[in-house]
């Protein structure tokens, strides 16, 4: 009885990481991105690049918009 209940359990729970998964694959980007200090701010959505409100001195910062936008190249300025 405890085998068939065990394996019940790991079944359901490869079902709910694979449906996990699925939903991950399939969230959208955001459009807007704001810091959690809010001084920096990106749009996505124009293209393959991203628009920041300012150019950051801080890479950190750039690298991590970046990644959540899924863009690479360089990030351009909302005032070019």
């Amino acid at each position: 009885m405890a085998g068939v209940m065990a394996r019940q359990a790991t079944t359901s729970g490869l079902r709910a990481c694979g449906l996990g998964a699925v939903l991950l694959a399939l969230t959208p980007v955001p459009d807007l991105l704001i810091s959690g200090d809010g001084r920096n701010v990106g749009i996505t959505g124009e293209g393959d690049s991203l628009l920041v409100l300012r150019q950051s001195r801080s890479d950190y910062t750039r690298e991590i918009l970046m990644e959540l936008a899924g863009v690479e190249g360089e990030p351009v300025a909302m005032a070019d």
